[in-house]
Order: C-alpha cells, then structure tokens, then sequence
C-alpha cells in the first residue's frame, strides 16, 4: 500500500468547476469520483477539501484568502468565465499565489489545447504523427487526396465534435462534414489520415523522469465498421449511447518487445517536447509496425472511469492513492530549487 508521508500534514485541495446547468448526467462521473476520493483520503486520515468555482474571481479571491502553505492542490479547473477549454487561467492564478499544484503549467495547457501547435511540433522533432492538413476554409477542402480520414475540430477537448461521421471515405462526404464543423464550431479544422487499427492511452507521470503507467487499448470487437472505431464524444460521456455501453478499455495483448520499446520512446518524446509535467495522456494508433501520435492531452480526464485512473491501477494505485501520487510528485518536484545541476538536483530529491 503506497503511503504519502511527505503529504499527510497538507490539505488536499481540489479545485474544480461549479456543475452549474450541468444535467444530471454529466453530474454522474464527476459525483461518482468525488465520493471515491472523499472516502479513499479519509481511510488514510488525509484531509480533503473540495472547492468549485464558475468564475476567475471567485477562484482568485479564494486563492489570496488562504495560506498555500497548508495546501496541496489537485487542479482541475478546465472551464472559468464561461469559456470552454481554458485550463491554463487556473493555473496561472495558483502560480500568481504560491500553490504547489499538480499537472501541468499555464503554457502547456493553453500551448497542447490547440491541435495544430501540438502536430506542428511533432513534426518539427521527427515524431510520427498522421499525415494532416489545416482547413480554415471550406473551398481549400478539395486539396485533401488521402482516404479514409478523420476530420474534426482543432480546438476542442474531449472528443467534442467528433462521432462516427468524422470518419469519411468520398471528397463529397469530406466537404460536407467539414461544412458541418465549421457552422457548428468557428474554428480551423484538422483533416488526417485515419488509421484503422487499435488504438492505444498510453499515461505518463512525473517531472524530471516521467514514467509511463501500463498500457490500456479500447474494446472495439462490438463492430466491424471502421466508422465506429473511435473515442467518440459519445463513446466518453454520454451514457445511453450504444458508444458508451459497448466500448470498454482493456490491457493489450502480448506486444512485440521492439514495437513496445518504440512505443514509450514516442510517448516520452512526445511529453518532454510538448513541456508536459506532472501527467499527461499520449493517444496513438499503429501502421505497419510504426506507431502514430494522434494527440497529447496535457491534464487528461481523472475521473473514476478515466483510462488514466485504470492504468495506475493496474500499477497498484487505487483512485485516491493516484490523485495523492500526483500530489506528491508536484510537492516533491516544488521543492527542488531551479538552477540546480543534475547531480544537484538529484542529491536534492534523495534529501527529500
């Protein structure tokens, strides 16, 4: 049983955002994971405090009237002031205050929201990602020749946006599902190939030597049609989808040692080049023995459900010893003085 001595006289704080207007079930996973976390933490007499927040003023007013040194803080602030997606303005508010905080900082989140920052950036350091093309306008849909493919949109979290027909096959088909997204979200679509084959969550943690958890895949043997084999919006979070009820993660199956190798030495890559910290998510799929990046999410989804929260199981963590793992980890990564050589901060992490 992992213990969190160097933790156990803070608070853990859990900032997130106020359910307001949510319908009941878009309640449930986050309902599900609080009382989890509230139950996990009290086994382990650890205190935890949960905060909610609709606005940066509220959150910045709580921030100033408080003492971080009593705190460590589990952010998952993703949406203040009504705008979707803008993770990074909660974490710039605990940097502005002195909180030790976990994931990600302020330049990462806002840098890995945007789809094209993320492949461009892939690119320019020999990952492998899909072949792509940015469409921000709807005649220029016609210069992509490579089907099928995935079209969907370049700012959007979650898989919102993407379904079954993001999946097309004609130019036709292409054109219109583009339209679609464009009336639907303002924004500069992504077109890429699609790669019909398994595909894989790999989770990283930590900071100066990241880890990545065991492997989880999804279960797509319920169809034969490629269309469905994607993490859909649906397949996420909406519970009465067919999606959501027959899609399943599960381990992968015996793995080439060389394909398994490749595999983390991308995803590693992929999470230093990207400046992620903390935790992340790599999303990838694999063609003729190579495997393609299809997005970094800097922050990924921690609820009970989460393919995050089922690979650190797999690694012996339960759900609130996962949330303390990564406290512990931004405790242990803020007391490391900056400017420090390796052998430095490395007798400094030993001291600690």
């Amino acid at each position: 049983m992992p213990i969190f001595n160097k933790i156990k006289d803070k608070k853990i704080l859990v900032l997130s955002v106020a359910m307001d207007g949510w319908t009941e079930d878009e309640k449930i996973s986050s309902n599900l994971s609080y009382d989890l976390l509230k139950k996990q933490l009290l086994e382990k007499n650890i205190t935890l405090q949960i905060e909610e927040f609709s606005t940066s003023q509220q959150l910045e007013n709580f921030l100033k009237n408080h003492d971080p040194e009593n705190y460590v803080v589990f952010n998952w602030c993703e949406e203040l002031d009504g705008v979707e997606n803008n993770f990074e303005v909660a974490a710039k508010l605990l940097d502005k205050y002195n909180y030790i905080y976990t994931g990600n900082g302020p330049e990462s989140l806002e840098f890995s929201m945007d789809k094209v920052n993320v492949k461009k950036l892939l690119v320019d350091n020999g990952i492998s990602t899909p072949k792509y093309f940015i469409l921000n306008k709807l005649r220029d849909v016609y210069k992509w020749h490579l089907f099928p493919c995935i079209i969907k949109p370049a700012r959007e979290h979650c898989s919102y946006g993407i379904t079954k027909e993001s999946v097309v096959d004609t130019p036709e088909a292409l054109f219109i599902r583009a339209q679609q997204l464009f009336e639907k979200f303002h924004q500069n679509l992504i077109i890429e190939e699609f790669i019909n084959g398994i595909e894989y969550f790999i989770s990283v943690w930590g900071y100066e030597k990241p880890e990545v958890l065991p492997f989880m895949s999804l279960d797509y043997s319920f169809t034969n049609d490629y269309h469905e084999k994607i993490f859909s919006f649906g397949a996420k979070w909406d519970r009465n989808s067919k999606e959501f009820k027959k899609t399943e993660y599960i381990e992968p199956g015996d793995m080439d040692p060389s394909l398994l190798r490749r595999i983390k030495k991308e995803v590693l890559e992929s999470y230093e080049v990207t400046k992620c910290e903390g935790y992340a998510r790599m999303d990838l799929r694999v063609k003729n023995n190579i495997p393609y990046i299809l997005d970094v999410n800097a922050n990924p989804d921690m609820t009970v459900e989460s393919d995050f929260v089922i690979a650190s199981e797999k690694k012996g963590y339960n759900y609130g010893e996962t949330i303390l793992k990564l406290c512990e980890m931004a405790y242990n990564n803020a007391q490391i003085p900056i400017n420090l050589t390796e052998n430095e901060i490395q007798l400094e992490k030993e001291l600690t």
